[in-house]
């Protein structure tokens, strides 16, 4: 330290020294601080001298374990799904809001067109289209709108007589017609399912084994009775529909008799002649009346669904009908 820095330093007061002091101190601290912040990387590398060997190449990096592929990774697909679902969740609620939105701005905005138009006055009568100039300078323009006016409003209801008179016949005959045609073809649909099935209306009125035949599972297409009878009905397919009919009238027969025994062979004896006698086999009793033909077994079971048969003609008929067996 020369004379002069001494001798400035000694002239200087106590507290200004101190604050000097403290202000050198930080700035010295400031200037540490950047030069321990600068990476290594970016500092200068020292020089190799020459005569020194040069560094070992880096070793090869070892490979990373492969990755699991995504493609069966369930949880990783789950949670592409719940961001997915999230996501189209909240556009179709977004979606819903602005549509509703814009409902209700519709809804507001033909209210306000509505409103408009009650409010707006009627457009003005040219009366020019109606009076001549001299009529106008006659009567004044105030009464000539007036007459213009009421000759307008005669107009209009004269049109709406026209229509009324004219085109609401034509709209009711047309209704008319239409209805006309629907009970033409509900009448050719119901005189041909008769005509296939003529007890048809008598089995739908009284026979309540019926709607319960309906309400259970056809075995061919799985599908309820009553849904196939209501396709064929408004198809206006009468064939399908008496087959429906005659296929429950089926179902009410009773179970075909099972098949006779065979009959064992009779024993055989033999004789001192060396002859062969057969014993002849019993015969049953036969049924008064013998075994039924094809058609009385159809007008019995037709008599049966209409309950007009009898348990004794039941008993009877079950008694000939075992003999069918037999043919």
């Amino acid at each position: 330290m020369t004379a002069s820095q001494a001798s400035n330093e000694t002239r200087l007061p106590p507290a200004v020294r101190r604050i000097v002091t403290q202000t050198q101190g930080k700035i010295d601290a400031r200037q540490a601080s950047k030069t321990e912040s600068v990476p290594p990387a970016a500092q200068t590398p020292p020089a190799v001298p020459p005569t020194e060997t040069p560094p070992a190449p880096p070793a090869a990096p070892v490979a990373a374990p492969p990755v699991a592929s995504r493609e069966n990774d369930a949880a990783y697909w789950k949670q592409r799904f719940d961001t997915t679902d999230g996501i189209l969740r909240a556009q179709s609620q977004q979606n819903a809001t602005m549509v509703q939105d814009l409902r209700n701005q519709i809804a507001a905005l033909q209210s306000k067109v509505s409103e408009l138009t009650a409010k707006q006055p009627p457009s003005p009568i040219e009366l020019s289209q109606f009076f001549t100039p001299e009529q106008i300078a006659k009567y004044g323009e105030e009464q000539c709108r007036e007459m213009a006016r009421t000759a307008q409003a005669a107009a209009h209801a004269e049109v709406q007589r026209v229509v009324d008179t004219q085109l609401k016949p034509l709209q009711e005959a047309r209704v008319k017609d239409k209805a006309d045609e629907a009970a033409r073809r509900d009448k050719e649909f119901r005189d041909q399912v008769t005509q296939l099935v003529p007890d048809w209306e008598h089995i739908e009125k009284t026979d309540p084994g019926w709607f319960h035949w309906l309400t259970q599972l056809d075995t061919s297409t799985d599908t309820e009775r009553q849904q196939i009878l209501t396709y064929h009905v408004r198809r206006g397919n009468a064939p399908a529909v008496a087959r429906m009919f005659n296929a429950y009238k089926a179902s009410l027969l009773p179970p075909a008799p099972p098949a006779p025994p065979p009959v064992p062979e009779p024993p055989v004896t033999a004789q001192g002649t060396g002859a062969v006698d057969s014993v002849p086999p019993v015969a049953a009793p036969a049924a008064q009346g013998g075994a039924p033909s094809d058609a009385e077994v159809r007008e019995f079971f037709k008599r049966s669904a209409l309950g007009k048969v009898t348990d004794q003609d039941r008993v009877a008929f079950e008694a000939r009908l075992k003999l069918r067996s037999g043919r």
